[in-house]
């Protein structure tokens, strides 16, 4: 991958900055607050258009999108059902249910659907309210403002109606719902929805204030009811009495509150039912659902943490958060054929795909076996940090070598885009060298003013440990321009001598890593065991200085057959810098074509095994961890 390229170049002790700006972080460890995450996401209307302006809240805490119709909702601690709230007048307000796990940002996004139109009547006298075909009913003093007075003035009711058989998006979280038993507020039973029609209704004061009805108070409400394609039992008719549902802010899910009677008027149903409180109100039938799961994957293959999962059906829709591992579970009807998307936010920019229709048979599915879906991947690079370990002998002449062990770290928020997820590895062909300058190679990196720290550099807590089963090797933070970084620093002036010191590092170490934690960048704790293993060292036969001109230049290697390849890395006059991939044979020949685009003079090469593995942060996000195992030696470019 091009990032871990550009850490192994530019952090290694030989090519790294070591100017005066570097300054090390010695302070105690802090303290890591208990785990909390982001909620952020895209808020448009019916059209997709972003949505400015809207006010998003939860568990106290509150953002307002921007022209991109984007938000991030900071500092929110973990739990399962998470309520996010979204409003913004003549609109319909909206809410989603997104749940945390620890440190993660996970994705919440909502469609406001714009009223279909307004009405006023006085608070102190009632009044009737018609909206196309939905009709509204309020009596005399039935107002009250936020701190529950009466209030006398004129009321505005924004009135928005959804007919469920031509598309739910915009309607409150999923259709998954709850039923109390009586008399108490213990959940009894989870069902899921199918919806006749739905309707929102919001109540504003002459001052823009939000109003609501006083407690022992109710509004009549007309809405019409359709039974598009449903069949069978799930077909109502005039006189049938049939479930209220509203949704609930606090629950995050759909409560029963009653019955209201369905009527023909005209050849058209209706449904009349008493309004107690305004939120969204649906008339519903209840059905024990299905389930159905998968997993979430991103362009390198990596589970997505923290993403929105919305599982649309032809008869029901449910909206689901995925887990730690990427994996999710969609309550569905049988029988149904459903569209999955998931979408992740990442750079500031959402990111999604869709899947199917998946046809949900209903045969494997049970509240213990799901029927599985295939994966899903959205295309989005995550990788959020790279850290480098160097088991290297380096030559210091006269075939002598020196032990050039090394470690480096650099953590950043993801930008996204794919190209960022490019492993130049896999675009070599074997045998082949690729050429170019270190500038080149810093483009497929974060930008940044300081070589290769990315502007948006982040702290993993006051210092970063490698333990090889032998010994910890603890780094404290530094920072260059105020951006953090991590790396072993081999050589200090006491004030009389410099002084060399470095890690010990062997071909089969198995390595753990440890991070302190620092909660302003959402990275916890950080411990991971056994998470990369050393690779065995290639070791040049001859050690001495080479030159390579007119004939080429072949050199031998012990180690060789470890590995099904073996790679070359140089760095020459005026910052070319040259990648090869060779098959790990024991013998290395590059052609004197392939220095045909080097300066002459001299530089230095190094061969290597390379050992890679991806794991997650404390947040989901991919973390590289590699290791180069090998030799370097002087090279001198003869034309």
């Amino acid at each position: 991958m091009i990032r871990c390229f550009v850490c192994f170049l530019l952090l290694m002790p030989g090519c790294r900055n070591n100017d005066d700006s570097g300054l090390t972080d010695n302070s105690d460890d802090p303290a890591v607050d208990a785990p909390r995450g982001r909620i952020s996401g895209f808020v448009s209307d019916g059209d997709g258009v972003p949505v400015q302006d809207v006010t998003v809240t939860s568990t106290g805490r509150f953002a307002t999108t921007d022209e991109d119709g984007l938000y991030v909702l900071e500092h929110v601690y973990p739990s399962d059902n998470i309520v996010v709230e979204f409003l913004k007048k003549g609109f319909a307000k909206n809410y989603t249910v997104v749940a945390i796990d620890s440190w993660e940002t996970v994705s919440s996004n909502a469609t406001l659907l714009r009223v279909d139109g307004t009405g006023t009547f006085s608070g102190e006298v009632g009044g009737v309210i018609d909206v196309d075909d939905v009709r509204l009913s309020f009596s005399e003093g039935s107002i009250v403002d936020a701190e529950g007075k009466t209030y006398k003035e004129n009321v505005t009711a924004e009135v928005t109606y959804v007919n469920p058989h031509v598309g739910i998006l915009g309607t409150p979280g999923d259709l998954s719902a709850i039923v109390f038993s009586e008399g108490s507020d213990d959940e009894v039973t989870t069902t899921q929805l199918v919806s006749y029609g739905m309707v929102d209704v919001t109540l504003y004061s002459e001052d823009y204030e939000l109003l609501a009805l006083a407690d022992d108070s109710v509004a009549k409400v007309r809405i019409p009811v359709f039974n598009g394609s449903f069949t069978g039992n799930d077909v109502i008719f005039d006189g049938d009495d049939q479930a209220l549902w509203s949704f609930s802010p606090h629950h995050g899910k759909w409560i029963e509150e009653g019955v209201g009677a369905v009527i023909s008027n005209n050849g058209q149903l209706f449904f009349d039912f008493e309004a107690s409180h305004f939120s969204w109100w649906n008339c519903d039938q209840g059905f024990v659902p299905t389930c159905a799961e998968g997993r979430v994957r991103d362009v390198i293959g990596f589970p997505v943490k923290g993403a929105e999962v919305r599982c649309d059906g032809g008869q029901t829709t449910s909206i689901v958060t995925t887990d730690s591992d990427g994996y999710y579970s969609c309550s569905v009807m049988a029988g149904d054929s459903v569209l999955l998307t998931g979408a992740t936010t990442v750079g500031n920019a959402l990111w999604s795909a869709t899947s199917g229709a998946h046809f949900i048979d209903g045969s494997t599915s049970s509240a213990q076996d799901c029927q599985p879906l295939p994966d899903l991947q959205i295309d989005v690079c995550r990788i959020a940090g790279a850290v480098t370990v160097e088991n290297i002998n380096s030559s210091i002449g006269d075939g002598g070598m020196a032990d050039a062990d090394h470690f480096s770290a650099i953590f950043w928020d993801p930008p996204g885009d794919v190209v960022f997820c490019n492993d130049p590895w896999d675009s070599l062909v074997e045998d082949s060298c690729w050429v170019g300058t270190s500038d080149e190679v810093a483009g497929q990196f974060p930008a940044g003013s300081v070589p290769g720290i990315p502007d948006d550099s982040k702290s993993v807590g006051a210092w970063l440990e490698i333990d090889n089963g032998n010994n910890q090797y603890r780094v404290n933070r530094e920072y260059v321009d105020g951006r953090p970084y991590y790396n072993w620093n081999s050589h200090e002036d006491n004030g009389m001598e410099i002084v060399t010191e470095r890690p010990s590092f062997s071909e089969n170490d198995t390595l753990d890593v440890f991070a302190s934690g620092d909660s302003s960048s959402y990275f916890g704790e950080w411990n991971e065991e056994g998470v990369l293993t050393v690779p065995v060292q290639v070791e040049f036969s001859d050690r001495s200085s080479v030159s390579w001109g007119s004939g080429g230049l072949s050199m031998r290697y012990d180690g060789a057959g470890s590995d099904e390849h073996v790679f070359f890395m140089g760095s020459f006059e005026g910052d070319s810098q040259m990648m090869c991939k060779f098959s790990d044979d024991g013998n290395l020949v590059l052609q004197s074509s392939d220095s045909y685009d080097l300066p002459s003079g001299w530089g230095g090469l190094g061969l290597y095994h390379l050992g890679v593995t991806v794991t997650a942060g404390p947040d989901g996000l991919p973390i590289w961890l590699q290791t180069f195992s090998g030799e370097t030696l002087s090279v001198q470019v003869v034309r």
